[in-house]
């Protein structure tokens, strides 16, 4: 299939690392300290040059380091050498289109806990809601997570920055809509709290609606990650050319920005630019958190405003530019790209975050680094194999009946991958719930053979998920259940069974390679279902310790067998799932792996869409290709 190609268009660009965290809302904390300064350049419109600037540094109190600033010379050695890294910049998490609406606000907190306000319209229903969290400059990856009402989350995705800091980001959807769905219209509040508040500079929460007072689409793109110092670039595309002067036109951007301190007119900013006219000389600050480490955090959302600072004015305190900005005024009638560069000369601020609400809506994203980047392969997809291949889980299944009859469906992590992967253009999925090894080379539930006889030298990529009912696991589930699985690990009937999925692999691999000789073929594992023994499990009184314990090692030995067996064929590659899961088991808080219970349900023990959606993204980035979720 050859090497991975860079994509050219919604390309997920790893983020950086210094997300500060801020307590309080909006508000000025006031403290004679100073920091270098920090230029953020972004020029929106195609063709835009690089923006280059310098500010003002004052001089911070003798008696302790400026906030936002690099704390020792060792330290600032280390950012530089990330930033020689490179972080890959801002890229897409979220892109959603239709009659929608978001609300976004961020908090930071010095203290024990800091409140999130979601603004809900009346009607609306909650289509996704995003948590992003950033440590704090210079200190390192954030210790332990955050609690969002109480319940705690692991942070996920995490992002080196350019500062010696991590950005991070979390789909707490399940978490939230049901409480969102019920809440009347207007403020509701959302409790954030941090294990170790120093260091973590804060938090921002999006939340997508379905808003029925919406009378045209719109697309609302959240972008995440961590800007180089040295500056950034990347292009959004519209749908139609945008008519500024239109009355349902809208070009809204939000900034997300931690470690930056602009208290008593300190001269740590972000400059922007729009079509080579200045936007802002003023963004950053603390607007939403504290005036020290641990608390600078600042981002456009809830009782912001779109009216635009002036331009050249340099910040006089923390809330000179609330980083919410109306970008119609910038741009031309007739327009259908929007360019975006950054820049960061002091190389102590963390932009980890942007949103644009646009109509029309944005079509894709492209990023100019390189400037040509060549256009997507487009490679063929097939995918074989059983339940975890499938879309068991998910209740979404193709309607004609041969689907049906194999749970095969469209929330299939295999093609949510193929939606996700630009470079893949077409997937034949093929893979049926309750398949067998020898059920790929017959008829099966009145669907064809899995492998086909004649070969077909035209597919590129392969993925393959088998074994777990050649063993048995939906009966091992259903005795964890039931009665106990403890024993079953350690059982010879178990051993057996491994032995002959190791015997029947070894025939199977060269069948799939001979039916499909130009593919790379991947066989791609099983995720671990149980929590482990150090979590409590949640409403499950039928999972003993000893079954969590089981659970751990009956994965770990169905996985070991399957990679044995691709090293030992030598062409098949394997891919481990077997974390992917992890916070999210059967038996936790937001478990992504549909409940155990009566009556029996074929779906039972198999993740959900989000469960699908990490599957996807796991395989694809595995894979050497970038993954750009899609829901």
């Amino acid at each position: 299939m050859g090497a991975p190609r860079a994509r050219g268009q919604l390309m997920l660009r790893r983020p950086s690392r210094d997300v500060g965290d801020s307590c309080g809302r909006k508000q000025q904390r006031g403290s004679a300290r100073a920091k270098t300064a920090t230029a953020l350049a972004i020029s929106l419109l195609a063709g835009a040059g690089a923006v280059t600037t310098t500010s003002p540094v004052l001089a911070g109190p003798p008696s302790r380091p400026v906030p936002g600033s690099a704390p020792t010379s060792e330290v600032s050695a280390q950012s530089l050498a990330a930033a020689e890294a490179g972080p890959a910049g801002l890229g897409v998490i979220v892109d959603e289109r239709g009659r929608i609406t978001q609300s976004i606000d961020g908090a930071g907190t010095l203290g024990a806990s800091a409140v999130l306000t979601v603004r809900k319209p009346a009607g609306a229903r909650v289509l996704r809601a995003i948590l992003l969290t950033a440590s704090t400059g210079f200190s390192g990856p954030a210790q332990g997570g955050v609690s969002v009402n109480g319940t705690s989350v692991a942070l996920e995705h995490e992002t080196p920055s350019a500062i010696a800091s991590s950005n991070y980001w979390n789909d707490v959807t399940a978490l939230l809509k049901p409480s969102l769905d019920a809440a009347p219209a207007g403020d509701t509040a959302v409790s954030i709290a941090e294990d170790v508040p120093s260091s973590i500079d804060g938090t921002v929460l999006v939340v997508i609606f379905s808003d029925p007072a919406q009378t045209s689409d719109r697309s609302i793109t959240l972008l995440f990650g961590a800007t180089q110092t040295v500056g950034d670039r990347f292009q959004l595309q519209l749908s139609r050319a945008i008519d500024p002067a239109a009355p349902d036109s809208i070009l809204e951007m939000s900034i997300g920005s931690s470690f930056s301190y602009q208290a008593q007119s300190t001269q740590q900013y972000s400059q922007l630019d729009v079509n080579g006219q200045r936007l802002s000389t003023s963004a950053g600050g603390e607007d939403d958190g504290a005036s020290d480490n641990g608390a600078l955090i600042t981002v456009g959302g809830v009782d912001d405003t779109v009216a635009n600072p002036s331009p050249e004015a340099l910040p006089s305190d923390a809330r000179s530019d609330d980083e919410l900005y109306n970008l119609l005024p910038f741009v031309s009638s007739g327009a259908t790209s929007v360019d975006v560069s950054t820049l960061n000369p002091s190389g102590d601020d963390n932009i980890f975050f942007a949103a644009f609400t646009t109509n029309p809506p944005v079509t894709r994203i492209i990023t100019p680094n390189p400037p040509d980047p060549p256009p997507p392969a487009e490679l063929a997809v097939v995918s074989l194999g059983d339940s975890f291949s499938s879309g068991e889980g998910t209740y979404d299944y193709d309607v004609h009946k041969e689907a049906q009859r194999c749970h095969r469906g469209p929330s299939a992590w295999p093609r949510l991958m193929q939606r996700s992967v630009p470079e893949f253009t077409t997937i034949e999925h093929k893979a049926c719930t309750g398949a067998k090894i020898p059920d790929l080379t017959m008829e099966y539930k009145s669907n064809p053979a899995q492998i086909p006889t004649v070969p077909d030298g035209a597919v590129d990529l392969v993925t393959l998920t088998i074994g777990g009912n050649d063993v048995g696991f939906e009966r091992i589930l259903e005795l964890c259940f039931v009665h106990s699985c403890a024993g079953v690990p350690d059982s010879k009937s178990f051993a057996n069974q491994l032995a002959s999925l190791r015997t029947s692999l070894s025939s199977l691999y060269p069948k799939i390679r001979a039916a499909y000789p130009n593919a790379r073929v991947v066989q791609v594992g099983y995720p671990q279902l149980t929590p482990p023994p150090s979590a409590t499990p949640v409403r499950c009184g039928w999972l003993a310790p000893n079954e969590q314990v089981a659970g751990v090692r009956l994965a770990s030995k169905l996985n070991g067998v399957l990679e044995d067996a691709t090293e030992l064929d030598g062409q098949v590659e394997f891919i481990s799932v077997a974390n992917i899961l992890k916070g999210h088991e059967l038996c936790t808080e937001d478990s992504w792996v549909e409940s155990l219970g009566f009556p029996k349900r074929f779906e039972m023990g198999h993740p959900t869409r989000p469960g699908q959606q990490v599957y996807g993204e796991r395989v694809a980035n595995s894979l050497g290709y970038s993954y750009l979720p899609t829901f």
